[in-house]
């Protein structure tokens, strides 16, 4: 896998995880809705108990930018071509219906 960058260390857990993207799809008012939109983001964030300022600080910071960029570049040379994509110990594991081979590959 592809360790989180040093200094770096957000609070997230699978727990978080879940309860983040199960937010983003329930009770949303009818039309587009985007992750994208920075009051959903707040109000996601805080919901999680996160510090939202905080986190839309580094999201918009240059380092992060360019973190972003050699995490792109490296999926290309990987190959990845969807999401979510998991590399473990040099194999690839693609698609949300994959995630039990992953675990298992994991509690190995």
């Amino acid at each position: 896998m592809i360790p989180p960058r040093s200094g770096c260390s957000p609070p997230w857990s699978a727990t978080r995880t879940t309860a983040c993207g199960s937010s983003a799809r329930s009770g949303a008012p009818p039309g587009p809705r985007t992750a994208t939109s920075p009051a959903i983001l707040h109000g996601l964030a805080a919901s999680l108990g996160l510090d939202a300022a905080r986190l839309a600080e580094r999201a918009n910071a240059p380092d992060t930018r360019v973190h972003y960029d050699s995490l792109t570049q490296e999926a290309i040379d990987r190959g990845v071509f969807g999401v979510p994509t998991y590399v473990l110990n040099g194999e690839m594991f693609w698609g949300q219906d994959r995630l039990d081979f992953l675990a298992r590959a994991l509690a190995q």
